[in-house]
């Protein structure tokens, strides 16, 4: 405080100031002046003692991102600039992060910005973290090709030999930085699954809206803190694969020309509504091989058997036959339900063969109950131009059959002889 007087050059000048001013509020100080005569004068003082601050208005505390962070700090009675310093973590091995103000390394941050006053200084510190690295997500099982040695579609997963299917992967975050996965997501054909699938079941499938047999992608994602995500993704097929094929006996003679088979599948094979049966069946997609041959054939007829559950074929026995007539006694249909993309299928037979003389062993006039019988047989299973009616296993023939079997009697052309076995008409 300045004081002068015309008369006295040194004048006294006295305060009631406290020793310390209180932070952030107002006090009043009385100045007086005395001069040599006496003369007194006051003025009072209004002093306020603001707080030194420092705040960080940026980054948010504990902010994860990929993009580079600049840290901005506002000061409150500071003489000095803000001053920015600390630490950056990756892997567990600390450094020194630079005076700042903008970070671009990955890491872990803690930084401390400082600023003083003429009181003392003043600081606020910040954590955040810096990740451009995403997840990693390898999907061990399922895989594409489980049967990598077996020609398509055996090569996917066998129904029912492979069921349940295993759901194996591995997903982790290992960049050094702290905050790792935040979430994963698995779907299959793009329907979520729960997070601690391990299988794929049949329930699971039909829970989830979605058949069991067919074509299937089963997706997964992982994201980290930072927003980084990585997809795995694998294609994978399940087959129908099953003894769903019946050839008899008497179809494999030299003197058949049709060979007749049975594809027997009355419901789902799963237990799943959703998946298909013998009615879903594309005809189109049907081939016969002969495996002691290696000939495929299409069928030439396709008759449904709703009442059995089951579709009757028709194949010429040449086309699967070498020259000399031989045909084996394995065989092996393939085909698709729905469309030629629809679920595969692989039905098998191995036909067991009648023992020479037993039932069945006729060529042209046998007369065993359960016998195949040539040109004009009258019992059983008939050969191939007269032969009507059998008890169990018939189907109706092509113009004039007049079957009186009870269940599958199939019927020749012309027959009117009854079959007291299992007999099977010729064509």
């Amino acid at each position: 405080v300045g004081v002068e007087d015309a008369c006295d050059a040194a004048p006294q000048v006295f305060d009631d100031a406290p020793l310390a001013f209180p932070v952030g509020q107002t006090t009043d100080v009385e100045f007086r002046g005395i001069d040599a005569s006496g003369n007194e004068t006051t003025c009072v003082a209004h002093v306020t003692v603001r707080e030194l601050l420092v705040r960080i208005t940026a980054p948010a505390e504990g902010i994860c991102t990929n993009e580079d962070v600049t840290v901005e700090a506002e000061a409150v009675g500071a003489t000095s600039p803000v001053a920015f310093s600390g630490t950056r973590t990756r892997g567990g091995v600390s450094e020194p992060a630079g005076v700042g103000p903008t970070y671009t390394l990955e890491g872990d941050y803690e930084i401390t910005a400082v600023a003083t006053g003429a009181g003392g200084s003043a600081s606020d510190t910040v954590h955040f973290a810096i990740d451009r690295t995403p997840p990693v997500v390898e999907i061990h099982s399922p895989v594409t090709a489980p049967h990598a040695g077996e020609p398509y579609p055996l090569s996917g997963y066998q129904y029912p030999a492979d069921a349940p299917i295993a759901v194996d992967y591995t997903a982790h975050d290992d960049d050094g930085i702290s905050e790792g996965l935040v979430s994963l997501t698995l779907t299959l054909d793009g329907v979520a699954l729960p997070a601690e699938t391990t299988a794929l079941t049949e329930d699971l499938l039909c829970s989830l809206g979605l058949g069991y047999l067919g074509q299937h992608t089963l997706t997964i994602v992982a994201e980290d803190c930072a927003g980084n995500t990585t997809q795995a993704q694998v294609a994978f097929e399940v087959v129908l694969v099953d003894d769903l094929l019946v050839i008899k006996p008497e179809s494999l003679k030299a003197n058949q020309g049709v060979l007749t088979a049975f594809f027997e599948l009355p419901s789902s094979p799963t237990g799943c509504p959703l998946d298909p049966t013998f009615e879903d069946v594309d005809p189109s997609t049907l081939l016969l091989l002969a495996e002691a041959t290696g000939r495929l054939a299409s069928p030439e007829k396709v008759i449904v058997d709703a009442s059995n559950g089951r579709l009757i074929l028709k194949f010429r026995r040449a086309d699967l036959a070498l020259p000399d007539g031989t045909i084996g006694t394995a065989f092996q249909l393939t085909g698709h339900f729905g469309s030629p993309t629809g679920p595969a299928f692989v039905a098998r037979d191995e036909v067991k063969q009648n023992p020479p003389g037993g039932p069945g062993d006729c060529d042209d006039h046998g007369t065993h109950g359960d016998g195949e019988h040539g040109d004009q047989g009258t019992h059983g299973e008939h050969g191939d131009d007269h032969g009507t009616h059998g008890d169990d296993d018939g189907e109706h023939g092509d113009d004039h059959g007049t079957h009186h079997g009870e269940d599958d009697g199939e019927h020749g052309e012309q027959g009117r002889a009854h079959g007291g076995g299992d007999g099977e008409p010729g064509d």
